[in-house]
């Protein structure tokens, strides 16, 4: 590609009153001259200059197009290069008058400093030492501001669901899981059973009778102490189980921090002055 020409083609660039041929020196020729153009006839100087003029102006607009000049104060790019004139970058630094100190110290960024003291609070675009009645008294006293945190940050639309306000940050680059994030669940386990087995016989192969009221010699008032009367024999087996229950259910996982960014290309942010 050919280098960029050091000048336009500038013409006729003021109005003056043309001393020779009386009226203005630029003269806007008819529509129906526009259409034909000049035939055998040599063409008023007037009518030369509109259109050296009108096409310088042309070429103008077509240069601040091509070199970022479409953009206006506080518009933003990405990009791979990390300055151009007319442009900050966004590196979270401060910036202000040529007198303030500040990181970017120049007096062109005064339109940007207006504008994001106008539209972005002090929680996001803090002026040091705190904001006065003004964006232009904080100017005049030379106070820096810094620019919206922008590195390692992705852009998003204020507003929407969560009222993102212009200027504010958010979220973080990774996240560990709490008790509270998990779903609900549950745990299965197992349990082996210790115990044993006992038992005891209580054997009657006879019945011991005892005479009622424990009055010797006397006939037909006995009563047996175990069992029914008649009853000579029985056995009773008495079996009890005794165990216990020990459960442990083993924990899995580190508890680590988890990747929490969606994929990505880094490129640098400018800003328009």
């Amino acid at each position: 590609m050919a280098n960029r020409p050091p000048k336009f083609p500038e013409w006729a660039r003021v109005d003056y009153a043309d001393p020779v041929l009386g009226g203005n020196n630029v003269i806007e020729p008819s529509e129906d001259k526009k259409d034909k153009g000049f035939l055998k006839e040599y063409p008023p100087a007037q009518y030369q200059n509109w259109l050296g003029r009108l096409t310088n102006l042309w070429i103008q607009y077509l240069d601040e197009i091509a070199t970022g000049g479409s953009f206006t104060t506080g518009d933003a790019k990405h990009t791979i290069k990390t300055s151009e004139a007319g442009w900050l970058l966004m590196n979270d630094d401060t910036f202000g008058s040529a007198a303030s100190g500040a990181g970017y110290a120049s007096d062109a960024n005064f339109n940007l400093y207006l504008l994001m003291w106008t539209n972005v609070t002090q929680s996001y675009a803090p002026v040091t030492g705190g904001r006065g009645v003004s964006a232009q008294a904080d100017w005049d006293d030379n106070k820096p501001m810094r620019l919206t945190l922008q590195l390692g940050r992705a852009m998003v639309s204020t507003g929407g669901t969560l009222g993102y306000a212009l200027g504010s940050i958010g979220g973080q680059n990774d996240v560990s899981l709490t008790s509270d994030n998990n779903g609900t669940h549950s745990h299965g386990g197992s349990a082996p059973v210790s115990g044993s087995i006992t038992a005891h016989v209580n054997d009657y192969d006879s019945v011991e009778w005892r005479p009622q009221g424990y009055a010797p010699g006397v006939v037909g008032t006995e009563l047996p102490i175990y069992g029914d009367p008649g009853n000579l024999g029985g056995v009773y087996d008495s079996r009890f189980i005794t165990h216990s229950l020990a459960a442990t259910i083993s924990s899995s996982g580190l508890g680590s921090a988890h990747e929490n960014r969606m994929p990505f290309s880094a490129w640098n942010v400018l800003i328009k002055l």
